[in-house]
């Protein structure tokens, strides 16, 4: 036998036993890595439930302060308590997403729904929102899309707010809008386009802006519009947990046009 032969168990032996060490090491790695992510959504859960208690009295007190009698200043002072608390509950919801996200406990509810009820519901709240910013607000639900589709209807409306709040809060002038309508090439497909007459993004922005805590020209947009940078994150999450997508069309100057592509067959 070849000196060659007689050497080759001696080599397969520590490496067969680095190898089951690594392997063993690598399994370890995964199962404390999930108990963490675990650990920091019940932590994340528990603090939010902590959390919101005072958050919703100190915007209820808000609101009661805001029904009464109240000169300019105390009612400037008073809108000011209740935004603040409303952009703090908005944090907070992104921030309890985010960590279900993470650990795989953000469940979705596919049920049948009307595709016209959603669109005017949502429609309807965030309508006032760009009327009030002198924009112009337009909607359309296509010939094509069924009247009912299954999918999880509450998610979709958070995605939907997402891209409509960011649409709103973004455009100077102009208008905003929703578009719904059949895909032409895939069958059971319906898109959700959201558009703006805003600033734009340049190319290297659409490549990034889905990515968490990412803001548009970064620094400079968290401190002129708020926000957390998460709200384009979990909406490409969720659009990717319900087996669609979202795709952004924009250039500077030119506005910007996101589209959620899912699957909702009719139902």
């Amino acid at each position: 036998m070849s000196p060659i032969a007689w050497m080759l168990p001696g080599l397969l032996v520590p490496l067969c036993a680095y190898w089951a060490v690594a392997a063993w090491r690598e399994r370890r790695r995964r199962r404390e890595v999930e108990r963490a992510s675990m650990h920091r959504s019940q932590f994340l859960a528990d603090l939010g439930h902590e959390v919101r208690t005072p958050i919703t009295g100190v915007m209820g007190m808000s609101e009661l302060l805001l029904d009464g009698p109240l000169d300019p200043c105390q009612r400037r002072r008073a809108e000011a308590i209740r935004q603040a608390g409303d952009h703090l509950l908005r944090l907070l919801d992104d921030a309890l997403d985010i960590a279900r996200l993470e650990a795989g406990r953000l469940p979705l509810d596919p049920r049948p729904f009307e595709v016209r009820a959603l669109v005017a519901g949502v429609c309807a709240l965030q309508a006032p929102l760009a009327r009030r910013r002198g924009l112009r607000f337009v909607e359309s639900v296509e010939d094509g899309v069924p009247e009912r589709v299954l999918g999880d209807a509450l998610r979709i409306r958070q995605v939907l707010f997402n891209l409509l709040g960011n649409a709103i809060k973004f455009t100077e002038r102009g208008e905003v809008g929703l578009r719904v309508y059949a895909h032409a090439a895939t069958p059971g497909m319906l898109c959700l386009a959201v558009h703006d007459t805003g600033p734009g993004l340049r190319r290297v922005q659409c490549a990034r802006v889905f990515e968490r805590y990412e803001q548009g020209d970064g620094a400079r947009t968290a401190a002129r519009h708020g926000g957390s940078g998460l709200g384009l994150a979990i909406s490409t999450e969720l659009a990717a947990a319900m087996g669609g997508r979202i795709r952004v069309r924009s250039a500077p100057g030119r506005g910007t046009r996101f589209t959620v592509e899912l699957p909702l067959p009719p139902a």
